[in-house]
């Protein structure tokens, strides 16, 4: 009890921080951002191009199927998609968003040093409506929401040779939240919520994390699991002359796991 109490008030206090905090960001009012990299990567690069567009398409497509705008519940709506990778030297990614229907993204990479510019014009969507989007690479990412009509410019300084390499080969990577930030944490929030008993580790699974559970397989799986009406008996109507060999007697357990 006391670990799901802890677990409620840390999300609580996480979701209210980033929806009093982001909204007041100056994503679209400063126009240079200069970032230094936030992680170092310490592995040697393929010495060929990997595809990583397929790779994060095939991602998405595993985890979220084609409908991720229009997902049934909450869960699992915080993963972006992938919009494209912008390679160096190449013309603009373009794509359409739900808010700005003209988008547009380049990248110019220097001996030590990475620069953005990301463009969005042609509000399509209502007053206030932003899109939000995670830039990334094997060795930096970055946060940020589009309100209005602007051009920004990133700066990232100081990236080592491996950082580089990684950019001249896989290019960088943009994803788009079906959101805003402060929904996608709030939706890492309920989907956290789904594993409550797996992560308090307790014996028994709560009332509460089965119904989440339970209804989250009839959203997302169309799967209904109505409670037995035999008085709890372990295996009621069980035949045990139907098992042959080979078969799969599975135990389905509640806790965010087995579903």
């Amino acid at each position: 009890v006391a670990f799901r109490n802890n677990l409620r008030a840390l999300a609580f206090l996480v979701v209210i921080h980033t929806a009093v905090l982001v909204p007041l960001l100056p994503f679209d009012s400063v126009q240079n951002v200069s970032v230094r990299p936030r992680i170092t990567v310490h592995k040697t690069l393929d010495s060929q191009r990997r595809d990583v567009h397929k790779l994060f398409e095939d991602i998405r497509s595993s985890a979220m199927g084609d409908s991720a705008d229009h997902l049934p519940g909450p869960e699992f709506g915080f993963i972006p998609e992938y919009v494209g990778s912008a390679l160096v030297g190449n013309a603009n990614l373009k794509w359409r968003a739900p808010c700005f229907a003209e988008n547009q993204f380049n990248v110019e990479l220097g001996n030590s040093s990475l620069r953005i510019e990301f463009g969005n014009a042609k509000r399509i969507g209502g007053f206030g409506c932003g899109d939000s989007y995670l830039i990334t690479t094997s060795s930096l990412w970055h946060l940020m929401e589009t309100r209005f009509e602007s051009v920004h410019e990133l700066n990232f300084g100081d990236l080592d040779p491996i950082a580089i390499e990684d950019i001249q080969l896989n290019g960088v990577h943009l994803f788009r939240f079906r959101d805003n930030l402060a929904s996608a944490v709030s939706s890492a929030f309920s989907t956290l919520l789904l594993f409550e008993s797996a992560l308090s580790r307790g014996p028994k699974v709560s009332a509460a994390s089965a119904r989440r559970n339970l209804a989250f397989l009839r959203k997302y799986a169309g799967v209904e699991m109505p409670p037995r009406k035999s008085g709890g008996a372990p295996t009621p109507g069980f035949d045990p002359s139907l098992v042959q060999s080979g078969d799969l007697l599975g135990i389905v357990r509640l806790d965010g796991l087995d579903p």
